[in-house]
């Protein structure tokens, strides 16, 4: 499992991690989350988008609300 998220900034960081690596990608269970300012239908498809973009993939395993509560 690698964990990514927006607010962290290193979604390309790790895309450019997983390519260097011999690890297959179906041997990864990739984990991002939403920024609490991207909340909202629009935002959020938007913002699955960019992290898509960012990460070099079709698809994210698991996408999470980084702040549920806006605590």
């Amino acid at each position: 499992m690698i964990d990514t998220a927006q607010a962290y900034h290193n979604e390309e960081g790790v895309d450019n991690t997983i390519r260097k690596s011999d690890i297959d990608c179906k041997e990864i269970f990739l984990v991002s989350k939403i920024w609490i300012s991207n909340y909202g239908y629009k935002k959020v498809k938007a913002s699955i988008d960019k992290s898509l973009d960012r990460l070099q993939t079709d698809h994210i395993d698991l996408m999470l609300l980084h702040q549920p509560f806006c605590d």
